[in-house]
């Protein structure tokens, strides 16, 4: 969504047709209502046995281990496109611009940087390791998190735009669109485009 420049690109023609190929998903009814249901029901909706799978992370374990007898489960990595990758986010710290304090700032993200005081952090949350020192931790050699741990080295961040609001917002809104019907997934996202471009 992003060119090798920097540009945004939502109008390309992969990105058209990976649209409409999530389009028929929910033209035949094999995923929950794309409007009504939040990412964050889906756990909750596999536990149910309303759903038959979902992309998502190791922090969805505790909804999924409570419904395991009901529910079973297997953590799997995605199945491999063109190039295989996936979209990896972890929670980061960030110093404000505009900050009063920015050499403060620093060195408490640098005391977080280290791996006594950050690992503590990724274990409660279950987060990525966002350093390379927690990877070796006994955690992800357990069953359930070998396939996130094996999925790291293909990860790519998400796209790094000027405007993440805007982006966000413009994709978020042709995706919609083009999977509820109100417009083609080609009208819906030279629209996006337009209005990033603004």
């Amino acid at each position: 969504m992003v060119d090798d420049k920097g540009e945004i690109t939502f109008d390309t023609e992969a990105n058209v047709g990976t649209l409409e190929y999530l389009k028929q998903f929910n033209d035949e009814k094999l995923v929950p209502d794309v409007v009504s249901t939040a990412r964050g029901d889906q756990a909750t909706l596999f536990a149910n046995g309303n759903l038959a799978m979902f992309v998502s992370g190791p922090w969805e374990k505790e909804t999924l281990d409570k419904s395991a007898d009901t529910a079973p489960y297997k953590v799997a990595v995605l199945p491999e496109g063109k190039q295989k990758a996936e979209t990896l986010v972890t929670d980061s710290y960030v110093i404000s611009s505009i900050s009063k304090n920015k050499d403060l700032a620093w060195k408490f993200v640098e005391f977080m940087g280290q791996p006594e005081y950050q690992r503590p952090v990724s274990e409660a949350f279950d987060w990525f390791p966002i350093l390379k020192e927690e990877f070796e931790d006994e955690r992800f050699k357990t069953e359930f998190m070998q396939a996130f741990a094996a999925s790291i080295e293909y990860g790519i961040s998400e796209p790094q735009v000027e405007d993440w609001d805007s982006f966000n917002k413009a994709f978020l809104t042709a995706v919609q669109k083009a999977l509820t019907g109100e417009m083609g997934a080609k009208e819906a996202l030279d629209e996006a485009q337009s209005e990033v471009a603004k």
